[in-house]
């Protein structure tokens, strides 16, 4: 079903949900329905904000919720709201959480970003079986977050959720909906229904931005590399991120990042070794193991990198399931305000296809409007390739073995919603299993290990920049 049909069905749903919420429409099974109250529907928690009910006419129904958080907690989880969803969920079936919502403290043009909405576990360890970080402005919108149930959820497993934990944030929130638009309501699945939803998940690399020239590496020493020529990891030059262990990583991935371990990081022959292995681990020797069945690791520079040129010459895993990525982030900031860039990313049920992409507040996967290009790179799976980035000013390439595909410019006007590319970033390295994008077609267990090598990793600053 093409996007503004699956839009407007989901609409559709929604109203007749509104007139009547125990009505089940044909093919879409209402999981749940929060009426505009902070007594029924919508369930506040964290002790670090305000809700009450208000009237506003601008919404549907006309009343909504408010809730207001002045000094938020240590955690962007500390504070938020829930909507209880009642009803058992089935491996495969497309979920569809919307709600409405809006800012109204926010400036004219101002987008404010919500750290976290989807649908989680209703307990620990809270798996994610979608999320997103969307922003809202001052004006009323319905806020839409899609994806597949990865497994069987029994009857009150799951519960759609926000976190809301942001120093000086008011939100107000209309009504909230889930929907399972395969089935209806207490029936077997609908034939004509069977189609798998696009995920935003899913689509997590684009093609709106091809471009093809030459790429051409600096002369001269870099300002900054590492050539793996030890016999151990430079642990001045990079930390291994474990940070969402316990909690669960982004995008519903299934590995556990291992700090340091050399069965998941290591120097061999010359070269970095990156090994995702199907495995579990003792919670008495990893006390972060959040219960995860593979393991990996995810390694970040030390040092953070700005205008210049970057290399990583690597061969990768192209085993289904696996999910190689060359990317770079800011070292503080919300997501996507303040910026992505990937270099290279590849799914294993997709071998030799790279992606490269970039990711603002304006334009991101969260709502489908991503910038990014992809390639066929022919022996990525068994033979090394250099991956390349020049990130100027006003432009970013990316592309590989001395040839871009992928080129994105900053147009006149555009502000930090849609180019916060503008400071240092840290170059980020790692292997994820499973998850939204590299599980949408299952884990080949059978694969693992599955390994990144990378040779070395080179960086020449912009003049300007050195």
């Amino acid at each position: 079903m093409g996007r503004m049909h699956m839009r407007a069905a989901i609409v559709s749903a929604l109203a007749l949900a509104m007139a009547a919420p125990s009505v089940a429409q044909q093919g879409t099974d209402i999981l749940s329905y929060a009426v505009n109250d902070v007594a029924a529907g919508w369930v506040p928690y964290g002790g670090n904000h305000k809700a009450r009910g208000i009237e506003d006419a601008g919404v549907q129904g006309g009343r909504a919720i408010r809730i207001e958080v002045k000094a938020p907690g240590a955690h962007p989880w500390d504070d938020g709201a829930n909507v209880p969803i009642t009803r058992a969920v089935a491996k495969g079936d497309p979920l569809v959480f919307a709600f409405w919502a809006r800012a109204p403290k926010a400036a004219a043009g101002e987008r404010v970003t919500l750290p976290f909405a989807g649908i989680t576990q209703s307990h620990a360890p809270y798996d994610q079986v979608l999320k997103g970080a969307p922003t809202i402005g001052s004006d009323w919108a319905m806020v839409e977050l899609r994806g597949v149930a990865d497994r069987d959820y029994p009857a009150g497993e799951l519960q759609a959720s926000l976190q809301l934990s942001v120093a000086n944030l008011t939100v107000d929130l209309g009504p909230a909906f889930v929907l399972d638009l395969k089935r209806k309501a207490g029936a077997a699945p609908a034939a004509a229904n069977t189609a798998p939803l696009p995920s935003t998940a899913h689509a997590m690399g684009a093609t709106n931005q091809e471009a093809h020239r030459p790429m051409a590496v600096p002369a001269g020493r870099p300002t900054w590399a590492d050539e793996f020529d030890g016999t151990a990891i430079d642990r001045a030059n990079w930390r291994f991120d474990t940070a969402r262990n316990a909690a669960g990583w982004y995008n519903n991935e299934r590995q556990y990042y291992a700090d340091g371990r050399p069965e998941n990081a290591r120097i061999e022959k010359g070269a970095l070794v990156i090994e995702a292995r199907r495995e579990t681990l003792p919670k008495a020797r990893f006390a972060d193991w959040g219960g995860e069945d593979y393991t990996s690791a995810r390694m970040v520079t030390r040092r953070t990198l700005g205008y210049g040129f970057y290399e990583v010459r690597a061969t990768l895993p192209c085993g289904r399931g696996s999910w190689p990525a060359i990317w770079l982030l800011p070292p503080d900031g919300a997501w996507p305000d303040a910026g992505e860039i990937d270099i290279m990313e590849m799914v294993g049920s997709e071998p030799e296809m790279s992606h490269a992409t970039v990711h603002s507040a304006a334009y991101n996967h969260a709502s489908n409007s991503q910038r990014g290009a992809q390639t066929r790179v022919a022996g990525a799976c068994t033979a090394a390739h250099d991956y390349q980035l020049d990130w100027q000013p006003d432009a970013i390439t990316i592309g590989v073995d001395g040839r871009s595909y992928m080129r994105v410019e900053r147009k006149p006007g555009d502000g930090m919603r849609e180019w916060p590319f503008n400071r240092p970033y840290n170059l980020i390295l790692n292997v994820a299993v499973g998850g939204d994008w590299a599980g949408a077609k299952g884990i080949d267990d059978a694969a693992f290990p599955q390994r990144m090598t990378v040779e070395h990793v080179r960086f020449w600053a912009a003049p300007a920049a050195k």
